[in-house]
């Protein structure tokens, strides 16, 4: 399988996500360090640091570096009005559906409105990024949080879902801020680098 291009001169590999709380993140990386001890020596399953974990609602791909003062003012721009609401963690999935996961994540929900807001917010990202000349991922916006990816090869056991309890003890959060990221990917794992945040108030 071919991986991701990387970034050329003058580009940096972008996306705008909603930073998580730390409740939320103490309670999702007990579950990443559960699945660690579980999963067996050949399941090749790569799970994500508590650096790493995030609610995406755009990848942007890479983008020239030129091109990024402007994304960021025109999200500004997009978020004026926009007001803050409450989501919450739901349950755990995989990508795909079915048969052997590439992607374990963690699901999110909320009341009709908070995820009408949601859905909304990732609208706005895209279109200002649409409107810069930037093309963000095509796939349908599913609000997920990734906490594994699991190579190709791998062939053991993999711990998913979790047992009841090994679920997340801290599920509510409010979405009060977004961010434009630049990752920079290596040996290690992905990077993450705050460009420009967002306040929703």
């Amino acid at each position: 399988m071919r991986g991701p291009r990387q970034p050329g001169s003058g580009e940096a590999r972008c996306f705008v996500a909603i930073p998580l709380p730390v409740q939320v993140l103490d309670s999702l990386e007990a579950v990443a360090i559960w699945g660690q001890k579980e999963a067996s020596q050949t399941s090749s399953v790569r799970w994500v640091t508590r650096q790493q974990m995030h609610l995406t609602l755009a990848f942007l791909g890479n983008v020239p570096q030129a091109k990024i003062p402007g994304i960021g003012d025109k999200i500004a721009k997009e978020l004026q009005g926009a007001m803050p609401f409450a989501l919450c963690l739901k349950e755990p999935g995989q990508f795909p559906e079915r048969g052997r996961p590439r992607v374990l994540w963690w699901g999110i929900g909320g009341d009709e409105k908070a995820l009408e807001h949601l859905d909304d917010l990732a609208g706005r990202v895209r279109g200002a990024a649409e409107a810069c000349g930037v093309l963000p991922d095509k796939k349908p916006f599913k609000a997920h949080l990734t906490l594994a990816r699991v190579r190709p090869e791998s062939r053991g056991w993999i711990p998913w879902p979790p047992l009841k309890e090994i679920m997340p003890s801290h599920k509510e959060f409010e979405v009060r801020q977004i961010v434009l990221f630049q990752s920079q990917l290596g040996p290690g794992g992905a990077k993450y680098t705050v460009l420009r945040q967002f306040e929703i108030s």
